[in-house]
């Protein structure tokens, strides 16, 4: 998720919100930086736990996973805390990507995907992250100076 962060920085060329957000008044990072801006969206649900990424629930404790032994308000807390993650990063991912505030756009999609999708298992998204994700932001960071400063010589 951080190197994918750090492309939109480069291409921003700050790291403040405010500036992030007055950058995409006319076209959003989400266009200019489509590849990226999956891999970001990709890795927040990762981040998240929740399916079809949910690594923290077994094969085995589909029931409720690491929840099993948690009732009453310790229950209500981790709940509130994974409710309130997704808050956080909706809005993270709608103000570097899209320009916007409003996280329902995200919120919905996360409730999307864990309807619709099956559980990934563990080795996939391992494999993915590793072997896929890993060295293709890699050689974009390395990429992504050079066309910058191609495009800025270029205007």
């Amino acid at each position: 998720m951080s190197l994918a962060i750090i492309c939109i920085v480069l291409t921003v060329g700050s790291i403040d919100y405010l500036t992030i957000l007055e950058s995409q008044q006319n076209k959003p990072l989400f266009l200019a930086l489509f590849p990226i801006a999956l891999i970001l969206i990709l890795a927040c649900v990762a981040e998240l736990g929740r399916p079809p990424m949910d690594l923290l629930e077994a094969e085995s404790e589909l029931v409720s996973g690491h929840m099993t032994e948690y009732s009453g308000v310790a229950f209500a807390f981790f709940f509130l805390a994974e409710y309130s993650m997704m808050l956080f990063m909706g809005i993270f991912i709608t103000v570097l990507l899209f320009g916007l505030a409003n996280p329902l756009p995200f919120i919905f999609f996360l409730f999307w995907i864990r309807a619709s999708l099956p559980r990934m298992r563990i080795d996939h998204i391992l494999s993915m992250g590793w072997s896929s994700l890993l060295p293709f932001l890699t050689g974009f960071i390395l990429f992504l100076p050079s066309l910058l400063l191609t495009l800025d010589m270029l205007a």
